[in-house]
Formats: structure tokens, sequence, C-alpha cells
């Protein structure tokens, strides 16, 4: 990964503005060439990574729509995602990983959800029911 955050720093995506890398996010939401485990390892630097949440929530988000349209496999974004959902500081970025959840019904994911069943977090524990009834009707 720490290769990749150089192609990040060299491609020049770290330097762009937040309002820019959301238009790239979502290019890649929209382009369905994009897909594959390049997109999905540089979709999970930037939500590990970036300085700014609102950019981690677009990748959490960008995540969840490439995972629904087949274009990754996710492990590394399943892992990923759950750490941010238990981690983040930001509430909007844990709020977007656990509803990015939804797309991966998988042990992982089931049990990063559960623990949000019963949060203190209003937000948190209705984003977790959503993604769990998601992940039942597959």
């Amino acid at each position: 990964m720490k290769a990749f955050t150089k192609i990040l720093k060299k491609t020049g995506f770290d330097s762009l503005q937040p309002v820019q890398k959301i238009e790239f996010l979502t290019r890649i939401k929209e382009s369905a060439n994009m897909r594959g485990r390049l997109i999905e390892t540089f979709l999970v630097e930037v939500l590990k990574q970036d300085a700014d949440p609102i950019v981690r929530h677009e990748a959490a988000f960008v995540i969840a729509h490439v995972r629904a349209c087949k274009r990754m496999i996710g492990s590394l974004a399943l892992h990923a995602l759950c750490i941010s959902a238990e981690k983040d500081q930001s509430l909007i970025v844990r709020h977007e990983a656990l509803e990015a959840l939804g797309e991966f019904p998988e042990p992982q994911a089931l049990k990063t959800i559960v623990k949000f069943i019963t949060s203190r977090n209003n937000d948190l524990r209705a984003t977790a029911r959503i993604s769990l009834a998601k992940i039942q009707q597959t």
C-alpha cells in the first residue's frame, strides 16, 4: 500500500482540492470501464488516508456503488469499510462506511453491522438496521 500512496502523490490526487477529488471519485463511479483491483485499492487508500472527511465519505459511497455494479470483488474494501465504520473520527464517514457494508453479504460485514444495531448514536443505529435489511434481502 505504501507504493500506492506514492502513486497517489505522484499523480497529483493528494494535491487536488476536495471538490476536485469528489469529481474524480464521481467519474470512477460513473465509468463502467473502471473496475478491478486497481480501482478498489485506489478507493480504499482514499477512504483510509484522505484528510477531508467528505472525501472519505464519498470514497465509501463509490465503493458501495462499484461493488453493487459487480466491478470489484471487494476483499480490501470490506476490511477498510469495517475499520472506517468502527474507528473513523468523522460520524459522516462512519455512517457511509456502515451503509456501504450493506453491499457485502459476508460474515465480516455482518459482524460490524450488528455491533451498531444497539448503538447509542441514532444515525449509526438506523444505518446499521438499513444495511442489515439490505443484506437480508440478498
